[in-house]
């Protein structure tokens, strides 16, 4: 699948982040379409699993965390694309989404052209993290096509 085509799920309960999330990235025209939940319920509820490439999870969220998310999504779909979205990027809960399969994370404070650009982080062979990037189905430490 072609990152420009596809359609993005984000789940942050902050309405501020969401909305503005959001609406950054339905203008990048890089991909098919965004759709945005409150929770990870919400978005459950919403049949919204099927048709989304990529998914950007508040590891934060109230109720079901992001975490537990993540292994619900895995465990329906294992080949979904899941980035975690923190403020925190040496947390004991990206360790743990990392081991539960996520596929990267995004730091809440990194810049718009990052997040809309595709840029994501997946922990290196040390303990610290090494830039990635997102491209519609992979999120290589290169940041080449896989």
């Amino acid at each position: 699948m072609e990152h420009q085509h596809a359609h993005i799920v984000v789940i942050e309960d902050l309405p501020e982040v969401r909305e503005g999330l959001q609406e950054m990235l339905s203008h990048s025209r890089r991909f098919g379409g965004v759709s945005a939940y409150g929770s990870a319920e919400q978005m459950f509820g919403n049949g919204a699993l099927d048709k989304a490439g990529l998914f950007i999870l508040d590891i934060g969220l109230p109720g079901m965390n992001g975490v537990e998310c993540l292994v619900r999504l895995k465990a329906l779909r294992p080949s979904a694309k899941v980035l975690m979205f923190t403020v925190m990027e040496h947390d004991d809960k990206v360790f743990a989404a990392l081991k539960a399969g996520a596929d990267g994370y995004l730091l809440k404070r990194e810049s718009p052209e990052k997040a809309s650009g595709g840029h994501c982080r997946r922990p290196g062979t040390s303990s610290a993290p090494r830039a990635a990037r997102f491209h519609g189905g992979s999120c290589s430490p290169s940041g080449k096509r896989r």
